[in-house]
């Protein structure tokens, strides 16, 4: 009885730390393809970032970057699925909110880009990306007072464009009160 319960051990040790060098792995690889990426070489640093993700399926950088790739490659909607399998993984995963907002912004579907960027802000309420680009969709959405309290924070938080989306606000109020 004793020797099963050994063995049993023993085999769960065994498993274990063949996970985890597997899970390292997926990081050396993943870190590779991130270089690949770099030199411009998407195609290869795809089927690395997939060989990753093979390795070890719950590690969610390697969901992300395979979705940068597509991106660079004008592959966006297998970038989409990219970017949601990584949320999934991890729903904190502000790179990948932020990315998949700005699919969602390209494609036209202003409220998805919303929803992304407010769960951005739920993470990290200081935000100044998240703060920019609500400023900006909420304008293209015509809920102007949600868009100036998003801009005045972005150019709290330093954003390099808010001054500009500020002026933009501030021409659409204008236009408005010429219109009444």
């Amino acid at each position: 009885m004793v020797r099963i319960i050994f063995s049993s051990i023993l085999l769960i040790f065994s498993l274990f730390l063949i996970s985890q060098g597997l899970a390292q792995d997926a990081i050396t690889i993943t870190n590779q393809a991130i270089a690949l990426g770099k030199e411009g070489k998407w195609e290869l640093a795809i089927r690395k970032f997939k060989r990753a993700i093979d390795l070890d399926p719950k590690y969610a950088p390697s969901y992300y970057n395979l979705g940068v790739a597509y991106e660079k490659l004008g592959k966006t909607d297998k970038a989409l699925e990219a970017y949601k399998k990584a949320i999934a993984i991890d729903p904190n995963y502000v790179s990948a909110h932020i990315n998949l907002a700005v699919i969602y912004n390209k494609k036209r579907k202003f409220d998805e880009a919303i929803q992304e960027m407010e769960k951005v802000l739920e993470i990290q309420p200081e935000n100044v990306t998240a703060h920019y680009s609500l400023g900006y969709l909420y304008c293209q959405r015509k809920k102007y007072e949600l868009a100036w309290k998003h801009a005045y924070k972005a150019e709290e938080l330093k954003h390099p464009q808010a001054k500009k989306l500020l002026s933009d606000l501030q021409d659409q109020s204008r236009r408005g009160k010429k219109r009444e």
